[in-house]
């Protein structure tokens, strides 16, 4: 990898503030924790592996827990079944995901791999890492791109402060830190692109999510309804 490519950002300048500042640590990506590139010049990160474990039992566990259950005490009801299949295969997806998790970063790009592929970015496009710490008791990174559109993000309970550190370290991109604590409001107000609608604004999710649901139920209850009204009148004329 070109040395120029992963050259540190400044040192570090309080701001006004005093609660955001630059990071700008005094290392190579060599010197940091988890950033020390292969042969190839290539640096590769991986999340706590206690914790992805921990995270994937945690999603797919119930649900084959759920499955055993129902081919134990239901084996001879397919529909049964197909509903324990139903709810293990998206577990089990969200489990392998966490399980291939990797962030790779090469001179040219960088890549977030997932469950079936690895979405890459040119790093000509990124423009700039946000960390912000003590949001929700954790510690977040966000990476953004020249038009402000957030492309990556790295939750805290996946990614301890070392290996964003390793990022922000192998990336050499302009890089603003929060300190916390920090609320959803404020990173909302300060960061708009950083959370997704739903995350920023929880109550009115929930509050077009139960609208919705609950049109839908009346929907389906109105023409349940309505379907047995026709059935009566007609096996009333026939």
């Amino acid at each position: 990898m070109d040395s120029a490519a992963l050259t540190p950002s400044p040192e570090v300048q309080d701001a006004p503030d005093g609660s955001l500042y630059v990071l700008g640590p005094a290392h190579s990506p060599g010197e940091v924790p988890f950033a020390v590139p292969d042969a190839d010049g290539v640096v590769t990160l991986t999340p706590r592996r206690s914790t992805v474990v921990a995270l994937a039992s945690m999603r797919f566990g119930p649900s084959f827990l759920l499955l055993v259950f129902y081919a134990v005490i239901f084996g001879d009801m397919p529909y049964w079944m197909a509903l324990g299949v139903v709810i293990a295969v998206p577990a089990a997806c969200a489990a392998g995901r966490l399980l291939r998790l990797k962030i790779v970063v090469t001179a040219e790009r960088v890549g977030l791999r997932g469950l079936f592929r690895t979405r890459w970015y040119d790093r000509s496009s990124l423009a700039r890492l946000l960390i912000v710490r003590g949001y929700a008791r954790r510690t977040h990174a966000f990476l953004f791109d020249a038009d402000g559109k957030r492309v990556m993000r790295l939750y805290g309970d996946l990614w301890d402060e070392p290996r964003i550190r390793a990022l922000h370290a192998a990336l050499a991109l302009p890089t603003r830190v929060r300190q916390g604590p920090t609320t959803r409001k404020d990173l909302r107000d300060e960061e708009p692109g950083a959370l997704a609608w739903p995350e920023g604004h929880p109550v009115a999710f929930v509050t077009i999510t139960l609208v919705g649901a609950s049109i839908a139920l009346a929907v389906l209850f109105s023409v349940a309804v309505n379907v047995g009204i026709m059935i009566l009148v007609n096996s009333s004329l026939g």
